[in-house]
């Protein structure tokens, strides 16, 4: 069974694991980012053609007391931006589990993080920033709006289009 792109072998060394070539229906195409607890895929939906983003946790890498207290709150993370509808956030389009690998499929944003930008030394002008922090605030506020709270706005978490929207 796939775990994620990065395990632990029996001498604790960590060891590459290849990215699964399919989740669920969804062909994987490349990787787009890791973090520690998951990796965020591009994949196909081979139904419809359209090009994905599927966000993966390494739910078998948690202790077992701790697995399914994370599995529901990953779920829940999926049903609440569900219910969003902005053109500033992500749409996800589904949530699925193929064996023991949740996962959640959204929409496939082409752009770059906010961090990307800061970290190349990226500095924006005045009427760009606010224009970003205007994108951010309008997003943010339709979620609080339905009850979703973003626990986690941070520059990684912030999208930027090609043509400068805001994507969270």
């Amino acid at each position: 069974r796939w775990v994620g792109a990065m395990a632990r072998s029996e001498s604790d060394e960590t060891v590459f694991t290849p990215p699964p070539r399919r989740l669920g229906k969804y062909e994987i195409l490349s990787v787009l980012g890791e973090g520690a607890m998951g990796v965020v895929y591009q994949a196909l939906d081979p139904s419809i053609g359209r090009v994905v983003a599927i966000k993966t946790i390494r739910s078998l890498v948690l202790p077992p007391a701790e697995r399914a207290q994370f599995l529901e709150r990953f779920h829940r993370e999926a049903q609440a931006g569900g219910r969003l509808t902005h053109p500033g956030i992500v749409a996800i389009y589904e949530y699925g589990q193929d064996g023991d690998n949740p996962f959640i499929v959204m929409e496939c944003v082409e752009g770059r993080t906010l961090k990307s930008y800061l970290e190349a030394g990226q500095i924006f002008e005045v009427e760009e920033a606010v224009g970003l922090i205007r994108g951010v605030l309008a997003a943010l506020a339709h979620a609080h709006g339905k009850g979703v709270i973003h626990r986690d706005i941070k520059p990684a978490n912030i999208m930027l289009t090609a043509e400068g929207q805001v994507k969270l």
